[in-house]
């Protein structure tokens, strides 16, 4: 899929957007944006996707940034302990 192509998921300016529609037959196509983001959903933007700088494709079906974090180990989990949670 390219660029901005309706129907994908792009991020730009630090969040992720849904990419609602197409515009602009003429030089300067832009791109109608709706935003993903659980602090902003909903929110718009029209913005012309071939010009931003770090704007990229979201594949969907890319689950690699699951293992960028890692889980808490024993020794900050430890701090939740209790004593009397013990039976």
């Amino acid at each position: 899929m390219s660029l901005g192509e309706s129907g994908t998921f792009v991020r730009a300016r630090g969040r992720t957007w849904f990419v609602e529609a197409r515009s602009g037959p003429g030089t300067v196509k832009s791109a109608s944006l709706v935003s993903v983001e659980d602090d902003s959903q909903g929110e718009r933007l029209e913005l012309n996707l071939e010009i931003e700088i770090d704007a990229q494709v979201v594949d969907p079906d890319d689950w690699s940034s699951l293992h960028e974090t890692s889980f808490e180990g024993p020794e900050r989990l430890g701090a939740y302990w209790l004593p009397w949670s013990e039976w």
